[in-house]
């Protein structure tokens, strides 16, 4: 949804925010066909951590910049 709005209004780094949402569903594809059941505790400390790494990375710094574009193009 937010990367047709992106198209749809120019957001300019359109591309690389693509990329970063195919990084996580690559990295989500990864996890689900893990065996867990050998390294149970592993494999979800990995998991808070990639989520907790996301959020900080992406959602508190790279959707704040498409956030500010948008309260821009809204007001014209």
């Amino acid at each position: 949804f937010e990367e047709n709005l992106m198209e749809k209004y120019g957001y300019p780094d359109v591309d690389r925010h693509k990329i970063e949402h195919l990084f996580l569903t690559r990295k989500i594809e990864k996890f689900e066909s893990q065996d867990i059941d050998e390294r149970q505790s592993e494999a979800i400390n990995e998991l808070i951590r990639f989520i907790s790494d996301w959020i900080s990375g992406h959602i508190l710094k790279t959707d704040m910049k498409y956030r500010e574009f948008f309260n821009r193009v809204m007001k014209d």
